[in-house]
């Protein structure tokens, strides 16, 4: 099972003075941290000094979290609860496989898989198999119609546009390029033509949205053109991260990782539902 190292940070409670200048709250006498982490009682107590959890960070395995931290004064009171929920999800089976852009790169083929730019193929009268690259262990064979092969896998790339990649560095010939991605569990049509999309939106901190892979079909499909509509309607509170739903339909549609599009310039991924 995988586990991660999480670090739980809080910024300690502030009041304004006579004078509308911003002052630590003086009257604070400790922290609550409720939570369902297992292997720790809840609540726990922390010292008024305290703005985080063990430096070096809690391990916890593959699962759903919350973590609720409510400020303690002299006398007793407590704040209203900031609550935080999020996910530890399974890390890949071959962690130490090269990779760009988090896709296992290179491998190994015996096909008569073609890529239709009218001047490269791959030709194999025998059936064949695929191996990630680092993982010559783990080889998955596709033999439709075993054991005579009746199938065999095209991925058209005839609208790919032309790109000079002479003027750009490595990291924008790495974001300008298409990439063929071997999907194991589609047997159908296990070839995808895709590109990295590297920035969706940028915040008003400068922090620009994680970029992600999308299928851009035969070349000429955009990041943009592959978000569907799904159900309902959002909102999202200025400086917030989480989004409210009318109508939505989010345990169904969406799944921890995905991205949620609301403009040309807005997104985010999804990490707790």
């Amino acid at each position: 099972m995988a586990t991660k190292k999480v670090h739980i940070k809080w910024v300690a409670p502030k009041t304004i003075d006579a004078d509308g200048n911003e002052q630590d709250y003086r009257h604070l006498k400790e922290y609550e941290v409720h939570h369902n982490i297992s292997s720790y009682p809840s609540p726990v107590i922390m010292p008024a000094s305290a703005t985080g959890s063990d430096p070096n960070g809690l391990e916890l395995p593959e699962g759903n979290y919350y973590v609720a931290i409510q400020a303690v004064n002299t006398k007793g009171y407590k704040s209203e609860k900031a609550i935080t929920k999020f996910q530890i999800l399974g890390s890949s089976l071959l962690e130490f496989t090269k990779r760009s852009f988090g896709v296992c790169i290179g491998g190994a083929i015996d096909s008569l898989s073609t890529i239709t730019d009218g001047t490269f193929s791959i030709t194999n009268e025998t059936g064949w198999s695929f191996a990630g690259a680092g993982a010559p262990q783990v080889v998955s064979s596709f033999l439709p119609g075993d054991p005579v092969v009746t199938t065999r896998f095209e991925q058209d790339c005839s609208d790919i546009a032309t790109q000079t990649f002479s003027g750009m560095d490595p990291d924008d010939q790495a974001f300008n390029s298409n990439y063929i991605l071997f999907v194991y569990g589609e047997a159908d049509d296990p070839w995808k033509l895709i590109k990295w999309e590297q920035v969706l939106s940028t915040d008003e901190d400068g922090e620009t949205f994680p970029g992600y892979f999308y299928d851009t079909g035969t070349g000429a499909a955009t990041a943009v053109s592959t978000f569907i509509d799904t159900t309902g309607a959002v909102s999202v509170a200025a400086g917030a991260t989480i989004v409210t739903g009318v109508g939505t339909d989010f345990i169904d549609e969406y799944k921890s990782d995905d991205i949620i599009y609301f403009s040309a310039t807005k997104g985010a991924k999804v990490t707790f539902i």
